[in-house]
């Protein structure tokens, strides 16, 4: 922990900055203490976010600790400020020999704490909305990103889907995402641990425009308490200024007396 706290530097982002491309290298470990970001992935060249964390999250430490390519966008939703540590300094300190119990466990947890809260539940969302537009009769092609190994790639014949029926086609990839371990559905993912609960396996996509919603109703209010504001300075102004006009009336009223 001391390790940690010296390598820490300063990190501080603006609303929307993408933190992290997919297949991007993990350079370094963020830890944001205050902030929104989100987590996302490209279907069709748009991008779509699906996940949400607030405050003390870590990114990056999976991916820098076992070497991994980044999977999905990480994306600032407000401005975030926080720490962060390089990659070639976290791995000295998840790497120490002199703790490899407690290094050992962090791992396992990061592993666990990625693939549960993360990794299944975005490839869930991704799979999906892929069997969605694969029914669509105006897409003929859908390009995504996909971590596929060689050997079971040469295994999906893709030229069966020509001529099928949609309910065909969705059953082929249906069959096709299971051989590359994408095809993961709700019960799947509440038997694979106490890292995956019901509450996760809401619709994220709801709450995040749920989100949106309340940060632009904060604009909205920010804007209308400006106006406020202005509109009794404005008040305040003419107030003084009848204050000294009656003033003036009662010295020449004196006056003429």
């Amino acid at each position: 922990m001391i390790d940690i706290l010296k390598n820490l530097e300063p990190r501080r982002e603006k609303k929307g900055v993408k933190l992290f491309q997919e297949l991007a290298e993990f350079d370094e470990v963020i830890f944001f203490m205050q902030g929104v970001y989100d987590i996302g992935y490209t279907l069709n060249m748009q991008e779509k976010y699906k996940l949400r964390f607030r405050h003390q999250n870590v990114i990056g430490a999976y991916g820098a600790t076992f070497n991994k390519r980044a999977l999905f966008i990480y994306r600032t939703a407000t401005d975030c400020n926080g720490y962060f540590i390089r990659k070639s300094n976290w791995l000295n300190i998840i790497n120490n020999t002199d703790n490899i119990d407690l290094c050992l466990m962090i791992k396992q947890h990061l592993k666990n704490d990625y693939e549960g809260k993360i990794k299944a539940i975005m490839l869930n969302f991704k799979h999906r909305e892929i069997l969605k537009l694969v029914k669509r009769a105006d897409y003929d092609n859908i390009m995504q990103l996909s971590v596929i190994n060689k050997p079971v790639l040469n295994e999906i014949d893709q030229s069966t889907l020509q001529g099928q029926s949609p309910e065909q086609i969705v059953g082929k990839i249906e069959n096709d995402m299971s051989k590359l371990g994408l095809g993961l559905d709700p019960e799947t993912l509440q038997n694979q641990g106490d890292f995956i609960n019901s509450d996760q396996l809401k619709d994220v996509s709801e709450i995040l425009e749920v989100d949106e919603a309340i940060m632009e109703n904060d604009e909205k209010i920010k804007n209308c308490q400006s106006v406020l504001a202005s509109h009794y300075e404005t008040i305040e102004a003419r107030e003084e200024y009848h204050e000294e006009r009656y003033c003036q009336l009662e010295q020449k009223y004196n006056l003429l007396l």
